[in-house]
């Protein structure tokens, strides 16, 4: 009976952190959904490279 017994006790803790780690990822996806996100224009986005050796300065 003592195994049974620490069992349904292990059983009891396992679900409480289950329940505990279920809340926090909750709560992370409301800050995740709650962020507002600043979007850029895509040109702002773009970095071009030249390439010296090509200039037309000569």
């Amino acid at each position: 009976m003592k195994k049974l017994a620490d069992h349904i006790r292990q059983a009891n803790d396992d679900v409480e952190k289950i329940q505990v780690t279920g809340g926090k990822i909750s709560q992370q996806f409301q800050r995740i959904e709650a962020a507002e996100i600043e979007e850029k224009p895509a040109a702002e986005k773009v970095v071009r490279l030249v390439d010296a050796s090509k200039t037309q300065d000569s």
